[in-house]
């Protein structure tokens, strides 16, 4: 309309100049009908294309066209690393763990007192500067999921019918899967206080690990596995193939508890004697071991359903069970009880106890499938024809599990993914049961007819 004004202008100057009067007023702009993307357009009304009319009504209501890639967007935002951070606090009850054991060695101490005091400021700080910086590779991820959320809500608000109908998914974009931080926590192995040889026997703290492990990504190994696992040690025990060995647990280096057929559960050290025996208190044979980060022994009664711990000789009935059966237990380094158990209908799961009371219950995994089950693994067998049947299990310092194959004579080896890595195989390996390792992740094997408790080196 401006250009048609200035023209009109021109228009009028023309015909003054050459004695013609017009009056503008009455000048009207005549609007011819014309034809726009099929629809008729006028000065006063439109008459649209029917067939497009039907066809913009057949776009997809922008709330059903974003739904599929809203919600997806939302369950890949993070939460916080609240993992990290209890690691970081379980890092901390284990530094102070060694604090008790500067006062009787002040004296003649004080300086690997002040070593190992250095080393626990030192891990502090790595640990935390660890934790924020995968915090802030968390937040900045964060902030570009939400971005994206942000503008699907906008569309969906929008009556913009061109914006709609060009919309393109772009998901593709956000398919990353962020990196877990993996803190392989440090643990202090006290010992015995010995005057004469302090250094060796006041303990260190082990170094710490930070390893990016990506989710669906395969392990990144700490210590390679050896080519050939070599046979270190191999302790005589009491038990016989009547009284089988079932199963064997450390913490300190020299010295190990084990159970088997009876009701005794014996300590030896590393030379085969006996130092310690205590009889189970209901006189039927302890069904697992395990020993406390502060040295108590724990064993489970199967038929009686109970979890007792053993405190300066003292015997304690710690967990009491009504309609289930304690199977397998272990300790963790926060001080809390992992207890594996059954009930008289074949169910099983998983129960975390601290003290006598019950923090947390596993039974159904993901898929509401039974938690533990017999077809969960699918490593390699030497023949179709083989069973798998695992009586042992333990774990290292670089998360890798170890399976005891009883049956055939030999140790699976496992990546904490459950993925299988090798075996360990010997022609002196006979039916490995119980099984455990020691701060420097030699494993124990307890061997049920021989009566033999061998350590492996299998890791450089």
């Amino acid at each position: 309309m401006k250009d048609h004004d200035r023209k009109l202008e021109a228009f009028l100057e023309r015909c003054q100049a050459v004695g013609i009067k017009l009056n503008p007023k009455k000048m009207r702009l005549k609007l011819s009908p014309v034809r726009f993307m099929g629809h008729l357009v006028t000065g006063k009304w439109v008459q649209p294309k029917p067939d497009k009319v039907t066809a913009i009504r057949n776009i997809p209501a922008p709330t059903d066209l974003h739904g599929s890639d809203h919600k997806p967007l939302e369950t890949i935002v993070p939460g916080p690393s609240g993992n990290l951070r209890n690691d970081c606090r379980q890092c901390l009850k284990v530094c102070i763990h060694c604090l008790p054991h500067q006062a009787p060695t002040r004296e003649s101490s004080n300086c690997h007192y002040l070593l190992n005091e250095s080393s626990y400021s030192k891990l502090k700080f790595e640990i935390l500067s660890a934790l924020d910086k995968e915090e802030g590779e968390i937040n900045e991820k964060m902030s570009e999921v939400r971005e994206r959320i942000l503008e699907l809500e906008e569309l969906t608000n929008s009556r913009n019918v061109y914006n709609v109908s060009m919309y393109t998914s772009m998901d593709d974009t956000f398919e990353f899967s962020l990196a877990q931080l993996h803190v392989a926590l440090p643990r202090f192995y006290f010992r015995d206080i010995n005057r004469e040889a302090l250094e060796e026997q006041f303990g260190s703290l082990s170094p710490i690990y930070n390893v990016r492990i990506p989710e669906g990504a395969s392990d990144i190994q700490l210590k390679a596995l050896l080519d050939e696992p070599k046979f270190t040690q191999v302790m005589k025990t009491q038990y016989t193939e009547i009284n089988k060995l079932r199963s064997v647990s450390s913490l300190k280096d020299d010295e190990m508890w084990t159970c088997g057929q009876d009701k005794v559960m014996r300590l030896y050290n590393l030379q085969g004697q006996v130092i310690r025996s205590y009889h189970t208190k209901s006189g039927e044979k302890p069904e697992d071991i395990a020993v406390m980060q502060g040295g108590d022994l724990l064993y489970s009664d199967y038929n009686g359903r109970t979890v007792h711990q053993v405190k300066d000789g003292i015997i304690e009935t710690t967990i009491s069970l009504r309609k289930w059966r304690p199977r397998g237990i272990c300790s963790t380094a926060s001080g809390d009880v992992l207890v594996i158990m059954d009930s008289d209908d074949q169910q099983s799961k998983v129960v975390r106890y601290s003290g006598s009371t019950e923090k947390h219950s596993i039974q159904w995994d993901d898929q509401d499938k039974p938690l533990l089950s017999p077809a969960g693994y699918t490593g390699p067998l030497s023949t179709v024809d083989e069973s798998f049947d695992p009586v042992g299990i333990a774990t290292d310092s670089q998360a890798r599990i170890l399976v005891a194959d009883c049956d055939n004579h030999r140790i699976h080896i496992l990546n904490q993914h459950g993925h299988f890595l090798r075996y360990i195989e010997d022609p002196d390996l006979r039916l490995p049961r119980g099984l455990c390792v020691d701060s420097r992740d030699t494993l124990l094997v307890a061997e049920a007819t021989t009566g033999k408790v061998k350590k492996i080196q299998y890791n450089s």
